[in-house]
């Protein structure tokens, strides 16, 4: 049985709540049965983000499969970025694409290296 998206998020909020974590992963399996889904498209998943995001909730794809299921909130105390201490504005005006992505150190397949 096909479970509506608003009570997939309901109930993925609980499984967090149970486990006194405010974060955790699960499989793509264990979306299907909580979902009632065989195959989780897109379209759901989008409104399923959304739905967890009214609760406070966020939920990534992760790299190595399943899902990651966090509270925004642990977000809060993160370290601040500031372009001034790490790009400065001058290495942000010369810096070239090809000097970004070497830095990055990853591998870019179709990137247009023309500015």
């Amino acid at each position: 049985m096909i479970v509506p998206v608003d009570r997939v998020a309901y109930l993925l909020a609980l499984m967090l709540k149970r486990s006194n974590k405010t974060k955790g992963r699960m499989s793509k399996k264990t979306l299907r049965i909580v979902s009632g889904r065989k195959n989780i498209q897109a379209a759901f998943l989008f409104n399923l983000y959304e739905n967890l995001y009214s609760l406070g909730l966020e939920m990534v794809e992760l790299d190595r499969g399943g899902y990651a299921l966090f509270h925004r909130s642990i977000l809060e105390g993160v370290p601040v970025l500031k372009a001034r201490d790490l790009i400065p504005r001058e290495e942000r005006k010369s810096l070239s694409l090809e000097d970004i992505v070497k830095e990055l150190d990853i591998e870019v397949d179709d990137l247009d290296m023309e500015e």
